[in-house]
């Protein structure tokens, strides 16, 4: 049990650290960036919607949050997941 409970503390200090970093990477992000994440991930809002309120496209708007989600990975250093074309 007590392994358990170690393992339990480990893997919460792990998300801990994780989240910490995150949060200094978000930090990192242009002002612009850093309000279109908090858009589109904290209220839930329609990327759509999102795109038009800023005249943009929906296509668009997924390249820039796939460069934005790009360069928190690095300032994480998480490998970049793999591009896929059709």
């Amino acid at each position: 049990i007590s392994k358990i409970a170690d393992e339990g503390i480990q893997e919460h200090q792990k998300t801990s650290q994780w989240v910490v970093k995150l949060e200094h990477c978000l930090k990192e992000l242009s002002a612009p960036n850093q309000d279109l994440i908090k858009q589109a991930y904290s209220n839930e809002q329609q990327i759509k919607k999102l795109a038009t309120d800023r005249g943009t496209t929906p296509d668009a708007l997924y390249q820039k949050l796939r460069r934005i989600r790009k360069a928190l990975a690095k300032c994480m250093d998480i490998p970049p997941a793999p591009s896929f074309s059709i």
